[in-house]
């Protein structure tokens, strides 16, 4: 944990000093003092607020940047409630803007087409920050997937179809029925996502919802890459080991 919570809150509500610090660059938990940060709050409505934190740790003497958003309630003083202030009630997100956080996105082997990589990393890198556009980059992934792996001639057949029909085509040349109902689920979960219902309420994507969506793309990676590519390895070693076992059998088999 970088900050502790609670610290935070008393600091928002009294001003006092934030201490307990995990540094993101060294790891090392430090005791901060007033010099050691500085503090810029900005208003999104009367119980919504934020702010920025660039922290510098003491231990390693490196810069880290913090938004951080919160809420409260209005508190009235005074005569007839004249006097107003907000009471800071709940931290509900500490973003870390630098370093970066950690992605978590894997490391694929380099024979996996670069452009459904870059995809899937840029599914990962949003993955914090906006979780709808995961979903819809997952469709992204979809189609382009579909394209990557389609001959000239399928390409030409492909060509100004919807993505759904793009789908039923790819089952149909290449036999995946399972794997076909996972892409078709992708697409729509990303077209309902990227689609505005009402002036009240969207459809929102949660992070669980889309760390699902990663591992789904993932296990497409493994599915049409990773294990036919292990499975060619493994056979062609498997076959380079049979020749040689017979091979030496009738060497001995001559003496």
């Amino acid at each position: 944990m970088t900050f502790n919570n609670i610290e935070l809150l008393d600091y928002l509500n009294k001003n006092i000093n934030i201490h307990s610090f995990t540094c993101p660059h060294c790891k090392t938990f430090c005791n901060l003092y007033s010099y050691q940060y500085t503090f810029d709050s900005f208003e999104i409505d009367k119980i919504h607020c934020g702010c920025t934190i660039k922290v510098k740790c003491p231990n390693c003497n490196k810069y880290s940047l913090y938004y951080i958003w919160y809420t409260g309630e209005i508190i009235e003083q005074g005569f007839e409630g004249n006097v107003q202030y907000l009471k800071i009630t709940e931290i509900e997100e500490i973003k870390q803007i630098y370093p970066r956080e950690k992605t978590i996105a894997k490391t694929f082997p380099d024979y996996v087409p670069k452009q459904l990589i870059t995809f899937y990393e840029e599914m990962c890198d949003l993955y914090p920050v906006n979780t709808n556009a995961t979903a819809i980059w997952a469709r992204k992934w979809v189609e382009k997937f579909i394209i990557i792996e389609s001959s000239d001639i399928e390409k030409k057949d492909l060509k100004d179809k919807t993505l759904d029909k793009k789908i039923e085509l790819f089952n149909q040349n290449k036999n995946t029925s399972l794997d076909a109902s996972i892409l078709t689920a992708l697409r729509r979960i990303g077209n309902k996502t990227i689609h505005i219902f009402s002036s009240d309420e969207d459809i929102e994507i949660s992070h669980e919802d889309a760390y699902l969506i990663i591992k789904n793309i993932e296990y497409l990676i493994n599915y049409f890459y990773i294990v036919p590519h292990e499975k060619k390895e493994s056979e062609d070693a498997l076959l380079a080991l049979e020749t040689t076992v017979v091979n030496k059998s009738k060497e001995l088999s001559k003496q």
